[in-house]
């Protein structure tokens, strides 16, 4: 009988320290547990490399995780009408109407950024000197000289289209050669190509000092980009982790987070 008691004392201080053990596991968890958010944004955008520089500053301050969704706009949108993510990062002009739609939330300017067009030192269009990024493709059409587009709906091929449309051309003919591939590997083969092309000053910085192309133009008011991020309206979309968004907004649009953006368009 007190063998019994004995064995029965033992069981029971097992149990104890095994629910201790599990609690203690539990609370661990919980501490080190991080809630996350989506973001989307476009390609062009991850591409750059700026929003990782960006996610892995934030994750370092703050327990957030950050996944990121990269697409190209339109379907960015769409995910975001859908409530398929937290956060969207876009084209400022693109997030007005998803703002006014009742979509959106808390619109916030991130940063300016701008496109260069680069070409072949020779400059066979005679176009360096000029101006606005219109004069400079009517030039290249005029010469017919060789020019590359991703062609493929994103932030970069859309805004080489309005600037085409701004000066009343329509690029067509053996001379203008569209390739469907990204930023980094169409810049690539118009170096090879020795053609003129429309490239984000942040893909530029990274590939500057591979690349044989120079500056035709910069700095022109046509070739701004402004970026913003909202967040979505928790009231539409009750799932949405509003108070972690809100945080990322706050980060990304602080001082701290524009000197990062600013040495990585820069370089």
């Amino acid at each position: 009988m007190l063998l019994s008691k004995r064995i029965i004392g033992v069981i029971n201080i097992s149990l104890l320290v095994i629910i201790l053990l599990v609690s203690a596991s539990s609370c661990q968890s919980k501490k080190t547990a991080k809630s996350s958010i989506i973001l989307g944004t476009t390609t062009d955008l991850y591409d750059s490399g700026i929003i990782d520089s960006l996610i892995k500053e934030f994750e370092e301050k703050e327990s957030v995780k950050v996944k990121v969704v990269a697409t190209d706009s339109s379907d960015a949108i769409k995910k975001g009408q859908q409530g398929d993510i937290d956060v969207l990062l876009l084209n400022s002009d693109e997030l007005d109407p998803f703002v006014d739609d009742g979509y959106g939330v808390d619109k916030g300017a991130v940063f300016r950024d701008d496109y260069i067009i680069i070409g072949p030192a020779s400059d066979p269009a005679e176009a360096k000197g000029l101006k606005t990024g219109e004069d400079v493709l009517r030039k290249i059409a005029g010469a017919q000289s060789a020019f590359l587009s991703r062609g493929d709906n994103s932030d970069n091929h859309n805004k080489e289209l309005e600037i085409w449309f701004g000066a009343g051309i329509t690029p067509d003919g053996p001379w203008y050669e569209t390739t469907g591939l990204d930023m980094t590997e169409t810049t690539k083969m118009a170096d090879e190509k020795k053609a003129y092309i429309l490239i984000d000053r942040a893909t530029y910085t990274k590939l500057k000092n591979k690349l044989k192309l120079g500056i035709i133009l910069e700095n022109s008011d046509d070739l701004i980009n402004l970026y913003s991020i909202v967040r979505l309206d928790p009231k539409k979309y009750p799932r949405v982790k509003s108070t972690e968004a809100t945080r990322f907004i706050d980060w990304i649009t602080s001082s701290e987070a524009r000197a990062l953006i600013n040495e990585a368009t820069n370089g």
